[in-house]
């Protein structure tokens, strides 16, 4: 399993003086590191253009990058390069307060990376759910269901990250199923039995010495800080997003392809070739 360097120990420069343009219920935000966009990824972005165009658009880049593709249409925000210097960075950017105090002035952002498809425009219906995370769900080696979550395609709650991360202490009240069942592994106890050891407090106290991906700290232990913090069954987000087991998505969410797709080159690749050439023609 992937370990990242504890965002205590990444150094970042947070961006508190800037704010994304405009306001509203959503905000697509696309992270990107490089100016071109592969064969894959100009994919991806065509399908972004064709069902999400009612939706503002922006790209988070480092400082300094230059567009070598039409960026028509959307916005863009710099931030400092150290922030995107690698997976570890720009994984501890996601879970810092002021990531989210960006997009303040939106309700929602959708995480769109450049290796995600967007398989239809209606985007509405989610942002009037309960929920203040939705990604792709996680499946047991058995292929049952396990928890909401891959962060690459996610919709955000903005308010309810905020919340959490400005949080003063746990409460071990809020732990569902799910959690409990990833503590008792031995990645997810070392995390908490780490934030115990140091007195424990808010979640800023979890994150700083969280080695597991963004994610993971959403689906795992953002509920313990915030009774807002509200996450969907993994049987709510199949019609959200497909990541692993694109075929095993599709069937669980009656036939139907769900909103998007994260990592698809990577995943079931022929059914993701079949999939795209059947919605272009």
């Amino acid at each position: 399993m992937r370990s990242y360097i504890k965002p205590g120990q990444v150094p970042l420069v947070p961006e508190t003086g800037l704010r994304a343009p405009g306001g509203g219920r959503l905000l697509i935000v696309t992270p990107i590191i490089s100016g071109r966009l592969t064969p894959d990824e100009a994919i991806g972005m065509e399908t972004l253009r064709r069902h999400g165009g009612a939706w503002p658009h922006l790209f988070l880049h480092p400082r300094g990058l230059d567009f070598e593709f039409d960026t028509t249409g959307s916005s863009t925000l710099a931030l400092d390069p150290a922030n995107f210097d690698g997976i570890s960075a720009y994984n501890a950017m996601l879970m810092s307060p002021w990531f989210y105090d960006l997009f303040d002035a939106y309700e929602h952002i959708l995480i769109f990376q450049t290796d995600c498809l967007l398989l239809s425009d209606r985007i509405g219906p989610w942002l009037d759910q309960p929920w203040s995370y939705c990604g792709a769900p996680y499946f047991r080696r058995n292929g049952r269901l396990k928890s909401v979550g891959n962060g690459g395609f996610s919709l955000r709650k903005v308010a309810d990250h905020q919340a959490v991360l400005n949080s003063a202490a746990a409460d071990w009240g809020r732990i569902s199923g799910p959690m409990a069942r990833q503590y008792v592994k031995g990645a997810y106890l070392r995390c908490l039995l780490r934030y115990l050891r140091r007195g424990g407090g808010g979640a800023a106290a979890l994150v700083a010495d969280f080695d597991r991906a963004e994610d993971e700290f959403w689906i795992y232990y953002a509920p313990l800080f915030s009774p807002r913090f509200r996450l969907p069954p993994p049987e709510a987000v199949v019609g959200f997003a497909a990541e692993s087991r694109p075929r095993r998505v599709v069937e669980l969410n009656g036939g139907q392809l769900p909103l998007g797709a994260h990592a698809w080159m990577k995943h079931d690749r022929a059914f993701w070739d079949e999939t795209l050439a059947s919605l272009s023609t």
